[in-house]
């Protein structure tokens, strides 16, 4: 007679499970860095009725960035940041507090309807109206066009 010997079914696989698990974590990474997107340097004035803009937001959004280029005015209306060559939809913001710093959708419709927003013109208290359109990435009708090189003193006007 011969005798059977019997071996648990799963003996094998719990023996290279670590194996196999180290392998698939391993074939998730990356083979180098990560892609970063190129910015170039952006430097302006942005102007409302022929005055400059001061103490607001302005926020550059560009091709597939998720992250806004963005700067606050100084009281000539000037402003300086970095941004992602191609067509950017620019928005305004009156205050700090307002700007979002991710591109997601609920930032890019909320506060879509409404008049407007309060915002200084030439320093001081709050005296222009910024309507509301301007603040909303998916519907500010303020464009630029980013040179590859980045572009200096680009003049932004709120109409």
């Amino acid at each position: 007679m011969s005798k059977v010997t019997s071996r648990p079914r799963y003996g094998r696989w719990f023996a290279c499970s670590p194996l196999v698990l180290g392998l698939l974590f391993l074939s998730g990474c990356g083979t180098g860095d990560p892609q970063v997107q190129k910015t170039v340097p952006i430097s302006g004035t942005l102007m409302m009725e022929g005055n400059p803009l001061a103490n607001v937001s302005v926020s550059f959004y560009g091709p597939g960035a998720v992250i806004p280029g963005s700067a606050i005015t100084d009281e000539n209306g000037k402003f300086a940041l970095s941004a992602v060559p191609g067509e950017n939809t620019v928005t305004v913001h009156a205050g700090k507090s307002d700007a979002p710093t991710v591109m997601d959708p609920a930032s890019m419709t909320a506060g879509a309807t409404g008049a407007s927003t309060k915002a200084s013109v030439s320093g001081g208290e709050p005296t222009a109206d910024i309507p509301r359109a301007y603040s909303v990435a998916s519907n500010s009708p303020l464009k630029h066009l980013v040179s590859a090189e980045g572009d200096s003193n680009v003049q932004l006007e709120i109409k």
